[in-house]
């Protein structure tokens, strides 16, 4: 005799609900890994296009490799730079700090202010500074500058350096030392679970830096001219205050390419077996109160995450958007080696173009690529790893121990557009000159002016060129702007 079967209806209910649960499961847990695997690109980095474009500095590299000034245009500084001297000095020639000479009109600055057991010049927000330098031989040097940024009014500091009584060149004109900030304690919520935006402090601490263009216009440190015998430096004060413990003339920084950066580290190991992943809004430093964590709800695998309460989970984003700010993270690694470095990001802002990331291991560019890494507009967050146009990723080389990695915001290829623009812009408003000094401001409709053609008023440019001729460059530059 057959016995009869009974069904359960809340068991069976049960069993649907597992079954639907799991199958969700595998469905959210394909869709991230698949959004890992399709998102994971390459930063696109490569050598900037133009290391020292055109412009103030260029021409002064260009005046002390002996191109005559009133030639500048007619030579590249490619073909005159072997004509520059960079000496190696056998011993470093530090600037004596304590003995500068403060202006007339400086107020309150200290030659012996204390901190931390050094002794450093103390500047305010007034006033100018020079100190003296003895150089044994003649040539380019770096400037490398240990300072301290004391409790002021919360602004980066800003200075005017001059050498031997002289701005060198624009850039030199407002150099800019920044401060660092970061949370004041952990996060915490309210009594809805949502978390609270935490108090952003700053960070006093020493810092040592090449004075070089944190807007990544130029790559590598400033080269400054100093000839043989004693020499001076003036700092003066434009914005905050600022404590110097030492300045060092040092020999040209050259950052070498990948492929060089690679082959230093031939014989180092890359590291296969390891992965440590770091929350973004965990940073440890940052150049600006205004780079605190932000919530994002856009993707449902940023962390920490909640459908409803407010979860601070991301950084930057429209706050990131100053040429010159950077942000910090520190990681642990169990050994010496290479590693690879991806950022999961997200692009929204500009449509159709890339942002440009300059990429810093403890403090410095390891090669000339890491100038320019590329994070290219997605409305959906991508992995980025830092690597070429080719796909390739690049690897970097970290210490056992406590690392850092740094992003800071520049222009990126963007510097050689805005050189060629500025030249178009400089070219068209000297010719506008040269037009109203011939027909004034209010040109007489009935007067012939005899602007272009046979013999015309205005005379040629520098380069030779008519009116009808830098019109017809000037649109041909914008026309190959627009098409790169």
């Amino acid at each position: 005799m057959k016995k009869k079967l009974k069904y359960n209806p809340k068991i069976i209910g049960r069993i649907v609900l597992v079954v639907i649960l799991l199958g969700l499961v595998a469905l959210l847990v394909n869709g991230i890994v698949k959004s890992y695997a399709s998102g994971r690109i390459t930063s696109s980095s490569k050598q900037l296009a133009e290391e020292i474009p055109d412009g103030s500095y260029q021409d002064y590299l260009k005046i002390q490799a002996g191109v005559n000034e009133n030639r500048l245009d007619e030579f590249e500084l490619k073909d005159y730079w072997k004509y520059l001297n960079f000496p190696d000095p056998s011993t470093p020639i530090y600037v004596d700090i304590l003995n500068g000479e403060a202006s007339a009109d400086s107020v309150d600055f200290n030659k012996n202010y204390q901190y931390s057991g050094k002794t450093g010049y103390y500047t305010s927000s007034e006033g100018t500074v020079t100190w003296e330098v003895n150089v044994a031989e003649a040539g380019m040097y770096c400037l490398y500058v240990d300072y301290y940024m004391p409790k002021g009014g919360g602004s980066n500091a800003e200075r005017q350096i001059a050498i031997n009584g002289e701005v060198p060149f624009d850039d030199f004109s407002t150099l800019t030392f920044y401060r660092l900030w970061h949370d004041k304690e952990e996060v915490k919520q309210d009594i809805n679970g949502n978390d609270l935006k935490p108090a952003q402090v700053e960070i006093f601490k020493e810092r040592e830096t090449y004075l070089q263009d944190s807007t990544g216009y130029n790559s590598n440190p400033y080269l400054i001219y100093f000839h043989e015998g004693v020499n001076t430096i003036s700092f003066t004060s434009l914005r905050e205050n600022l404590v110097i413990f030492s300045i060092e003339l040092k020999t040209i920084k050259e950052t070498p390419s990948y492929e060089d950066y690679t082959k230093s580290y031939s014989s180092a190991k890359k590291v296969q077996d390891f992965s440590q992943k770091i929350e973004a809004q965990d940073s440890i430093e940052r150049s600006s109160p205004t780079l605190y964590p932000v919530a994002d709800r856009t993707s449902a695998i940023n962390t920490p995450a909640d459908p409803v309460k407010t979860k601070y989970n991301t950084i930057g984003g429209t706050r990131w958007s100053t040429v010159g700010d950077w942000i910090t993270w520190e990681m642990d690694v169990p050994e010496d080696g290479l590693y690879q470095i991806s950022f999961r990001a997200k692009q929204n802002l500009s449509r159709g173009l890339f942002t440009g990331r300059k990429v810093l291991i403890n403090g410095e560019v390891p090669f000339k690529e890491a100038n320019n890494a590329r994070f290219y507009y997605s409305s959906k967050y991508q992995v980025v790893t830092i690597g070429s146009e080719e796909g390739e990723y690049y690897y970097f080389y970290l210490h056992e121990g406590k690392n850092t990695v740094s992003l800071q915001a520049t222009i990126g290829d963007y510097g050689e557009l805005i050189s060629d623009v500025q030249t178009v812009v400089d070219d068209l408003n000297t010719l506008y000159l040269k037009i109203i000094a011939r027909t004034t401001a209010n040109p007489d409709q009935y007067q012939e002016y005899n602007l272009y053609g046979d013999n015309p008023s205005i005379a040629n440019d520098e380069k030779g060129r008519n009116m009808v001729k830098v019109f017809s460059d000037s649109a041909n530059t914008l026309n190959n702007v627009s098409k790169r």
